[in-house]
């Protein structure tokens, strides 16, 4: 990704009460973070919330955030 570019990027968060299936990787919480550490965070939080593609009800984190220069 080219200095400036901006991504948006949403996955679950691992929930023991309402685990996902075994082939999604859920994420710890605060986890994600640490994958766009040379990136400027604009938006980052973790929710209750339906994905994208569907489960409702399930632990979610959505990032925004812009490569540095």
């Amino acid at each position: 990704m080219r200095p400036g570019g901006i991504v948006l990027f949403e996955r679950f968060i691992d929930n023991p009460e309402h685990p996902c299936a075994p082939m999604v990787r859920a994420l710890k919480p605060n986890e994600l973070k640490a994958f766009f550490a040379g990136f400027d965070i604009e938006s980052c939080d973790e929710t209750e919330g339906t994905a994208d593609w569907g489960v409702p009800s399930s632990r979610l984190v959505r990032i925004l955030a812009r490569k540095k220069s």
